[in-house]
């Protein structure tokens, strides 16, 4: 479930409460959240997630940044591809740097296999 500190607090709440009440000690799903509307949508849930384990993601240097984008592509990535990753890992291209190390943009950044060139992200 993607967006939970997307909702409106009413909203969180009632998704926490109805994923709960789903779960059982077996199950397995992932939740992503903002860790404040995560935790309050929690307390005014007045119990935690079934079996639930709270991962907090460290950010990547840019040079890991690229380094995991580079293992990504199912297929060879583009002359584009390679310029952007060589640009993110000198520091070349500044704002890309500073999203690249946010572990979330990274994964939704990863490299296709369309082979599209990823001009959006320089």
């Amino acid at each position: 479930m993607d967006g939970l500190d997307e909702m409106d607090q009413t909203a969180r709440t009632a998704a926490i409460t109805a994923r709960t009440a789903s779960l059982d000690a077996d199950d397995q799903a992932i939740l992503t959240s903002r860790t404040a509307e995560f935790t309050t949508a929690v307390e005014d849930a007045g119990r935690p997630l079934t079996a639930a384990a709270v991962i907090v993601p460290t950010a990547l240097s840019p040079q890991d940044a690229a380094t995991y984008l580079r293992t990504c592509p199912a297929s060879a990535p583009s002359t584009a591809w390679h310029t952007t990753l060589t640009a993110l890992g000198t520091r070349a291209a500044h704002g890309l740097a500073e999203l690249a190390v946010l572990p979330w943009a990274c994964g939704r950044s990863a490299p296709s296999t369309s082979r599209r060139a990823p001009i959006p992200l320089r």
